[in-house]
């Protein structure tokens, strides 16, 4: 069990912050471009804490994040690839062929 190993981790005396992480591929799409891409699934607080990301963000913010289920933070790269901005919304298609419609929180 992941949830396990991450307390257990956090156990040890010389680590200073643990974050896990769910990954997988995704397509990213808004209108009529698609990018592939890497989604990662994190506790933002634990990822805040260990990558100060809140100074990272040149747009938006962690808290539009924490209020609701169906929010991302992007990457510059990503948003300028589909020229997107804070408030929009995109699809994210898994290797699967489940997809999801999120709200973009943060760049």
């Amino acid at each position: 069990n992941g949830f396990v190993i991450v307390q257990r981790v956090k156990e040890i005396e010389s680590v200073s912050g643990v974050s896990a992480q769910l990954a997988t591929q995704v397509f990213y799409t808004y209108g009529e471009l698609q990018v592939a891409g890497n989604l990662a699934g994190v506790n933002i607080i634990d990822e805040d804490k260990l990558f100060n990301l809140k100074s990272k963000i040149v747009e938006g913010n962690l808290e539009g994040l924490m209020a609701g289920n169906n929010g991302v933070l992007i990457g510059v790269g990503l948003a300028k690839k589909l020229n997107i901005r804070v408030g929009d919304k995109i699809t994210m298609i898994v290797p699967t062929g489940a997809s999801a419609l999120v709200k973009i929180i943060g760049i």
